[in-house]
């Protein structure tokens, strides 16, 4: 059974007169959906990116685009306190890797795997300062208004997860578009769709 909080959510995403970003031309294998969030973030969630069928690392491999309801004082610094509260998602994946029971842990990975002192020092590194691994927040403008950005990848053990934060105004209105994946070729797939989103 949807919960009431749900339902309220969705027919405030269907109603609210936000500009949704089109987004022409998606490959084939990723997929368009709805994004429902928590009625309390403070965020009205818009739409998803991901791949349109399901594997184990989906859940890893998206592009998140949402309008805040409250406008930003301090964009640099929102961005970067979005990036720590989405660390522990990082570091989850990270140890999905390191599994006994993962598919890849045979020899070949144990080879270019650290050492697990080293794949817990940077997991200690990860959740204590998440910043580290990261470049911004940086300012730019496209024909929608200021863009401010922290661009993350973190490496462990021959495996990379990426995360890209982006605040994008739009007159008096602010969105949030996130983007992670699990290798950098994806990455740089998402972060193109990123980038054509206009509001």
């Amino acid at each position: 059974m949807v919960s009431c909080r749900r339902l309220i959510a969705a027919a405030a995403v269907a109603l609210a007169p936000i500009a949704a970003a089109d987004t022409p031309n998606l490959p084939d294998d990723l997929i368009r959906r709805s994004l429902v969030l928590d009625i309390d973030s403070g965020e009205l969630g818009l739409f998803r990116i991901e791949p349109r069928h399901p594997g184990p690392f989906q859940a890893f491999t998206r592009i998140d685009v949402a309008a805040l309801e409250n406008s930003v004082a301090d964009p640099g610094q929102w961005v970067l306190d979005r990036v720590a509260a989405e660390t522990a998602a990082i570091a989850e994946a990270a140890l999905v890797m390191f599994d006994p029971d993962n598919p890849y842990a045979g020899a070949r990975i144990n080879d270019i795997d650290p050492t697990p002192e080293s794949v817990h020092a940077t997991l200690e590194l990860v959740a204590e300062q998440p910043h580290h691994f990261c470049d911004g927040p940086t300012e730019s403008y496209n024909d929608t208004g200021l863009i401010v950005e922290v661009d993350c990848s973190f490496w462990l053990g021959g495996t990379s997860s990426h995360l890209l934060v982006r605040l994008q105004q739009a007159g008096t209105s602010w969105y949030v578009v996130m983007a992670r994946a699990q290798n950098s070729r994806r990455y740089r797939q998402l972060h193109t769709i990123a980038d054509s989103l206009h509001f």
